[in-house]
């Protein structure tokens, strides 16, 4: 429809999604990179198991806290006698993470 009005879809797709990617990280860097573990692992918990929202938010409690101590345990033991810090971690696992999420969004649209 929005074709068939004159406006230049394809353009104003790609400024969306820049958009959308500037917000999302913009709310990570005031959040704090902890908050890829609200991204990452709800997204997890719906592909892996089928479940309810009121199972799902307890499925989400119990994986986010056993993927952030996996985290800050690999945080400390990749470089041993220092220490990375966790949210590192996170940020190098969440931001592709994010991406793809992005791009099978769009695939599933349909907007190639």
């Amino acid at each position: 429809m929005a074709h068939g009005l004159g406006l230049g879809v394809k353009a104003y797709r790609g400024v969306f999604i820049i958009c959308a990617a500037l917000l999302a990280g913009a709310s990570i860097s005031m959040g704090g990179l902890l908050g890829f573990v609200g991204l990452i692992v709800p997204n997890c918990v719906r592909m892996i198991h089928k479940v309810k929202s009121r199972q799902g938010i307890l499925l989400c409690t119990i994986y986010g806290a056993a993927f952030l101590l996996l985290c800050d345990t690999l945080s400390r033991l990749l470089v041993f006698p220092y220490e990375l810090p966790c949210g590192l971690l996170l940020s190098i696992i969440g931001a592709p993470y994010l991406i793809w999420i992005l791009i099978k969004k769009r695939k599933r649209l349909g907007t190639d």
